[in-house]
C-alpha cells in the first residue's frame, strides 16, 4: 500500500471514536459554522471535478474546490498556470457553480524562490495571497488558505 494512502487511512481512523462520542454529547455546531450556514446554506461541493457542468449540477453539487497555483514566477511575473486557472474558475461560475479556491501550499512554492520558513518568503506569500484574493474577485466565491498543511505531501 502506498505510504501516503496508509498515512491518510490511519490518521482518519484514529479520530473516529472521539468524533462519534463528541457528536453524541455535543449536538450543535460552532457559532462560526452556524453563521456560515445561515449566510451560504449547507455547502455541497466536490473537488477536482470535470467540466461537465450539467452533470455536476444534476448531482446537487453547488460548489467546486480547486487548487490555485502560486501566481508569480521567480522573476515576479504572473504565471500562465495561474491565468489558466483564473479562467477556469470564471467559466465554472458562468455555468452556475460556486468556486472555493485553495491557495498554493507553501512547500509547492520553493521552486519559485518562495520559502515560507524565511521572513522574505513569508512576505512574498502574504503579497501573493493579497494579490490572489483581489485578482480573483468575481471569479471565486470563497477561499481556503493552504489546505491540509499537516499532510505529508505538504511538508518540506
Amino acid at each position: 500500500m502506498d505510504a501516503f494512502l496508509k498515512d491518510q487511512i490511519i490518521n482518519s481512523i484514529k479520530y473516529i471514536p472521539t468524533n462519534i462520542i463528541k457528536s453524541f454529547f455535543i449536538k450543535q455546531s460552532s457559532e462560526e459554522t452556524k453563521a456560515i450556514r445561515k449566510k451560504l446554506g449547507f455547502i455541497r461541493g466536490a473537488c477536482h471535478v470535470t467540466k461537465d457542468y450539467e452533470q455536476i449540477k444534476n448531482a446537487n453539487i453547488e460548489w467546486i474546490r480547486t487548487d490555485i497555483p502560486y501566481p508569480f514566477d521567480a522573476q515576479g511575473n504572473i504565471r500562465p498556470e495561474y491565468i489558466a486557472k483564473k479562467e477556469e474558475c470564471r467559466v465554472y461560475r458562468e455555468n452556475g457553480l460556486k468556486v472555493m479556491a485553495i491557495t498554493a501550499i507553501p512547500s509547492h512554492c520553493i521552486d519559485l524562490g518562495v520559502d515560507s520558513r524565511t521572513p522574505e518568503g513569508r512576505k512574498k506569500l502574504c503579497e501573493a495571497a493579497r494579490f490572489t484574493v483581489e485578482d480573483l474577485q468575481g471569479c471565486i466565491d470563497g477561499i481556503q488558505v493552504a489546505n491540509e498543511m499537516g499532510m505529508p505531501h505538504a511538508k518540506y
